[in-house]
């Protein structure tokens, strides 16, 4: 985790440095977003929450750059033969494992309306560093308690994102985001759906 933050951190100031020199820049903003966090592909799926946080620039009429970090999870239930995998007490749905997803991810974004539009609609693509990670209870013998497990890897996934918003103000839009990740070393390969508000801030 604490690899994408500073990937994104470090993403983060070089765009605002090249912004305050004059470089690219039309118009900087930052956008936070409350989704749900859903993999439909895993067996009896149960989402769960996600947050986004975004660094955008406006470089043309139509196009944007992005910097964006997401962190979301979902129970399912895995099959993938870990012995001895235990049914979460406490999840209602009869899962067993706990999967978390983190993704840093740099996106560039073709925006449809005009800046003098009150509305906002997007659609974008890009690459993403990603942590996949799970936890998961096992029974052991002689252990009267279920012991935690946590398994993970690292990627690269191809996030695919679309919001649309209205222009309360000049500087202070509100909407709606969603999108997916596409992940070749994970089955299914689309997964981590999210939708949900969305809030941004333009800086200038």
């Amino acid at each position: 985790m604490h690899i994408l933050i500073r990937t994104f951190y470090v993403s983060t100031c070089v765009l605002f440095f090249l912004s305050a020199q004059g470089q690219f820049a039309k118009q900087v903003s930052l956008a936070a977003a409350y989704t749900n966090f859903s993999s439909p592909g895993l067996s009896r799926n149960n989402p769960r929450k996600a947050y986004l946080f975004e660094l955008e620039y406006q470089l043309s009429k139509h196009s944007i750059m992005s910097m964006n970090f997401q962190h979301g999870n979902s129970y399912y239930y895995n099959t993938s033969g870990v012995d001895n995998i235990i049914i979460d007490p406490f999840d209602n749905s009869f899962t067993n494992t706990n999967l978390y997803y983190s993704a840093a991810a740099f996106m560039y974004k073709y925006s449809f309306l005009p800046e003098k539009s009150s509305f906002r609609l997007s659609i974008g693509g890009g690459a993403a560093f990603t942590i996949v990670r799970e936890d998961y209870l096992v029974k052991e013998e002689p252990f009267v308690f279920p012991l935690k497990y946590t398994s993970s890897f690292n990627t690269l996934s191809f996030p695919l994102r679309a919001e649309a918003a209205f222009k309360l103000t000049s500087f202070f839009h509100i909407g709606i985001v969603g999108g997916a990740y596409i992940d070749p070393d994970f089955k299914p390969a689309v997964m981590g759906y999210h939708f949900g508000p969305t809030v941004r801030y333009v800086i200038k």
